[in-house]
């Protein structure tokens, strides 16, 4: 969709203005100043299990969405689905169409745990992966809500550079099971193969710094 996405480190935002310059344009437009509003005061003090600020989480996928060119009401939902659940629902709804899609985004949580628990012993395990991939696919009415969910685990997988092996080997089993094979289907190429460069590094460190140290000869 685009010729390449900014591999930026995980961000560190202290307010909602350095936010509104991150977002570069975007971060021009009143909703999406109203949506960093609303959610700075809430998201700031909570952390992701990589360490990072839910807030500078949200707005780091958000940049990516927006890398992606999926559209103005894509980038608010992705600022506005940390929130579902934490706030009241009538502080979400004056965003219409991008607080639906919020909702959307937030309900495709539960496949994280579904790609981590897939361990039913008579079914193959790529069936398994397979099947889920399908019901993801035939779960939501609007597909900007995977593309959404895609550059959030994208951020997320940026983010666990410096995190627990533990959490690098859970991430990297989800991109290169789950994540990457529905970043393919959707054409999304600098997704996948950004997802596929960090599942080797968090599973196969050493196959990834020797092709790294190959490549970096020529």
């Amino acid at each position: 969709m685009v010729e390449q996405i900014k591999k930026t480190a995980c961000l560190v935002l202290a307010s909602v203005d350095e936010a509104r310059q991150w977002l570069g344009d975007e971060g021009n437009d009143a909703e999406v100043r109203r949506a960093l509003e609303l959610a700075f005061p809430v998201l700031s003090a909570l952390k992701t299990p990589g360490g990072a600020s839910l807030f500078a989480h949200a707005v780091g996928a958000a940049r990516i969405v927006d890398e992606l060119r999926l559209g103005h009401e894509a980038v608010l939902a992705t600022l506005l689905y940390p929130l579902v659940g934490r706030v009241s629902a009538d502080l979400l709804e004056p965003f219409g169409e991008a607080a639906q899609l919020a909702k959307a985004v937030s309900s495709m949580s539960r496949i994280e745990v579904l790609a981590h628990g897939t361990q039913d012993l008579d079914v193959e395990p790529a069936a398994q992966i397979e099947s889920l991939r399908q019901m993801v696919l035939a779960m939501v009415q609007d597909v900007r809500a995977v593309l959404v969910k895609l550059a959030e685990r994208t951020h997320a997988l940026r983010c666990a550079a410096k995190a627990a092996p533990e959490l690098q080997e859970m991430l990297g089993h989800q991109a290169r099971e789950l994540f990457a094979p529905l970043a393919n289907r959707l054409g999304v190429w600098q997704v996948k193969w950004e997802m596929e460069d960090w599942a080797c590094r968090y599973l196969d460190g050493e196959t990834y710094r020797r092709i790294a140290s190959l490549l970096d000869e020529k």
